[in-house]
């Protein structure tokens, strides 16, 4: 291994710029969606980023067959919202908006209790200039979901309207019904931490973080190191630097990434639980010790984080720097053979 210039050198994180690039990038991956994914993102977005969920909030994803034009069922005490998603090809049109429309209008007639307070639809891509009018009027709105009525019913099989049904259509306040831009529930989800798990593989290759180097010469295992063996080779523990220089990034991204450190500590647990049997090894040459539970560790398996499971991230070099970490920590020792 080459010698490494341990001086304090910062490297660049991700620019503002870059994150709006990736944000774009985030809406493509959306577009391939297919329509119960792009369900299944949206749900995800309401439950987990939207800042108005209350500890009372009640979230249900219900799509499928006989949905009753409900996608997504909210209750935010007794104020209950329903979510329609489309992932059409094209933006959704007049008659199809009258359609959504009339399919929640028709079963919250045979059910007063299903009628909603309000009726988002989300479309990925919007709607077209009419039904934009539409829904910027409530007055043209309400016309044309009555004028609609007989062949939205028709669409969902259903028997023309009755008269009684006609009734109830025309005392509807329609300004129930709104849209939700697709751009901004990307955003927020890729801003927020539940982002950075679904849309990782756009930021890749930036977004290991990479952080400040140091000699470590204060590190309990380079102290350790250093004492098993007189002339110990220099490049041993240039490389040990190395590694544990590796691990300490992967531990400020998990860190960046969901705020916290259990993602890192699944992969320490996993690296001890891989290298316990080589430990029980009897060995008089700590050295010979030592490099046999560095090459055991690069062998565990740490698919239980989500680091490596799903992002991919956790090299060689964060197995064999985790056992540092044990070392600092107590849980494994350089200088002397566990009993």
């Amino acid at each position: 291994m080459c010698n490494r210039n341990y001086d304090n050198i910062k490297f660049p994180i991700i620019s503002d710029e870059n994150k709006k690039l990736n944000v774009a990038m985030a809406k493509g991956c959306v577009s391939a969606y297919s329509g119960d994914e792009f369900e299944q993102f949206v749900f995800e977005w309401l439950k987990y980023c939207k800042k108005k969920i209350t500890p009372n909030t009640l979230i249900g994803k219900v799509g499928g067959s006989g949905d009753k034009g409900v996608d997504i069922y909210q209750k935010d005490n007794d104020i209950v919202t329903y979510y329609q998603c489309k992932q059409y090809s094209k933006g959704i049109n007049s008659t199809e908006l009258c359609g959504i429309i009339t399919k929640v209008l028709y079963y919250s007639y045979n059910n007063i209790d299903f009628m909603p307070n309000k009726l988002y639809v989300v479309a990925f891509k919007s709607f077209n200039r009419p039904a934009l009018a539409l829904l910027g009027n409530v007055d043209d709105l309400k016309a044309a979901v009555i004028k609609n009525c007989d062949k939205s019913l028709g669409n969902m099989k259903k028997e023309k309207s009755s008269k009684e049904f006609m009734e109830y259509m025309k005392k509807v306040d329609y300004s129930f019904v709104e849209k939700v831009d697709v751009d901004d529930i990307i955003t927020e989800y890729y801003n927020s931490s539940y982002g950075k798990m679904r849309f990782i593989k756009s930021d890749y290759p930036n977004i290991r973080l990479k952080i400040e180097k140091s000699n470590y010469e204060e590190e309990i295992y380079v102290k350790e190191l250093e004492s098993i063996e007189p002339v110990i080779k220099k490049s041993i523990i240039l490389g040990a630097k190395e590694d544990y220089y590796s691990a300490l990034c992967l531990k400020e991204t998990d860190k960046y990434l969901f705020g916290h450190n259990e993602e890192f500590d699944k992969v320490k647990n996993e690296v001890e639980a891989g290298i316990k049997y080589v430990r029980m090894n009897e060995c008089n040459d700590l050295l010979k010790r030592y490099i046999e539970i560095m090459s055991s560790s690069l062998n565990a398996n740490t698919s239980f984080s989500y680091l490596d499971r799903g992002l991919n991230i956790v090299c060689n070099n964060d197995r064999a720097g985790v056992c540092h970490f044990l070392v600092n920590e107590g849980r494994l020792s350089w200088r002397k053979q566990d009993d």
